[in-house]
């Protein structure tokens, strides 16, 4: 028997991060299976006119921002999207910003990207970013 514990990974070890490459304002969901049929909406700190426009700067244009992938796919309607972090420049919360409770499908800057390509929706322009 292995003294070596087993232990699991809740990210993938192949894609720590992704980078975009053109702007994600409104490309990034909020996902809330609560709602009924409509489960995906944009998250309000991407939004134009969001609760927390002081981050569109970040991610308006290609190369301004770093999302942390946070391990979970969600597929809906043959659509896959990748649940992703907001990394912000604060060496006191380890890159994390935002706050909890506020908006619980949204806490601490995360949303949904969408990736692949299904014939129908583009996916979001984002490239993997080093691990």
């Amino acid at each position: 028997m292995s003294s070596v514990t087993s232990r699991g990974r809740q990210v993938s070890s192949d894609v720590g991060y992704y980078i975009p490459i053109a702007s994600m304002v409104n490309k990034v969901f909020a996902y809330n299976p609560t709602t009924g049929a409509s489960t995906f909406s944009t998250a309000s700190w991407c939004a134009v006119g969001g609760t927390s426009g002081k981050y569109l700067s970040t991610i308006s244009s290609g190369g301004g921002a770093v999302m942390r992938d946070m391990g979970r796919t969600v597929v809906s309607a043959s659509r896959t999207f990748r649940k992703v972090q907001l990394v912000v420049s604060s060496l006191s919360t380890s890159g994390v910003g935002g706050a909890a409770g506020t908006t619980p499908v949204e806490d601490y800057l995360t949303g949904y990207i969408e990736l692949g390509f299904d014939g129908t929706n583009l996916p979001a322009p984002v490239a993997h970013y080093g691990r």
